[in-house]
């Protein structure tokens, strides 16, 4: 399912005018790659969907778990980056991983830095929406319960696992398998998709929120602030442990809360 959705997902952005806009191509092939094997796989097994509201009370401390989440990755991110480069600097791997590197910084830079109002809705849609929405309609909600007979920390760890590894980025490897690790984690204990759903959008609605910063902060710099990778590993390395830790906090606490809910609710 998750191949498919990665070729569903290339089909349907070139199947799109070559002069449609990114974030277009990028809303269309995320909702198709994702919505179909999606709803193939709950029709075939005749699964139910596991749409349920959400309840009011959660809302909010979901919206704020995504917000730390995608601080933390950040923070590791840029930590793995300024690792993976010390590590490979003067092997015969240094070119590649520069190359790589530069090529992913173009890609994310077209993509989370967008020019003006209706660019910024449609980078919204496009990159914390319809991702949000879709892919967990696919992941935490078909895939998981498809595995429904594979004892749970498996399912977990697959799971999350499988999320990483299709968005294909080698510097995010981790952070997105954490991520994933927690989403389907909070699926497994939520018993639905949805809150999943809402943390995802608002980890990929912070690191828009992020680059935008990031782009804004790289204009300042010329003024003669000094650059962020001047200051060493270590300032990564407290925010990573600081953010990351108020993370978990988050989560231990929501799944807590979330489980003492459904508890009482069904009695």
């Amino acid at each position: 399912a998750a191949f498919s959705a990665m070729i569903l997902m290339t089909i349907a952005s070139l199947a799109l005018p070559a002069g449609a806009p990114i974030y277009g191509r990028l809303s269309v092939g995320t909702i198709v790659g994702n919505a179909l094997p999606a709803i193939f796989l709950f029709t075939a097994f005749k699964l139910s969907w596991d749409v349920r509201r959400p309840k009011a009370g959660f809302i909010g401390r979901a919206l704020l778990m995504g917000v730390m989440f995608s601080l933390a990755g950040t923070f590791l991110t840029a930590l793995l980056h300024e690792v993976y480069t010390e590590i490979l600097s003067g092997t015969f791997a240094e070119q590649w991983w520069k190359s790589l590197m530069e090529a992913r910084e173009a890609s994310y830079s077209d993509l989370l830095q967008p020019k003006g109002v209706p660019a910024m809705i449609a980078a919204i849609t496009a990159v914390a929406v319809a991702p949000g929405v879709f892919e967990e309609f696919l992941f935490r909600g078909a895939i998981y319960r498809v595995m429904e007979r594979v004892v749970v920390w498996r399912r977990i760890l697959f799971v999350g696992a499988l999320f990483s590894f299709i968005h294909f980025d080698v510097v995010g490897f981790v952070p997105l398998l954490l991520l994933g690790v927690l989403l389907t984690w909070l699926r497994a204990l939520s018993g639905s998709w949805i809150y999943s759903a809402i943390v995802h959008f608002a980890f990929n609605l912070t690191a828009l929120a992020l680059s935008m910063l990031g782009a804004r902060a790289e204009e300042i710099a010329d003024t003669g602030v000094q650059n962020a990778e001047d200051l060493g590993w270590m300032p990564l390395v407290v925010l990573v442990a600081f953010s990351g830790a108020f993370a978990w906090y988050l989560f231990k606490e929501f799944g807590q809360k979330l489980m003492l809910s459904e508890k009482s609710s069904s009695m």
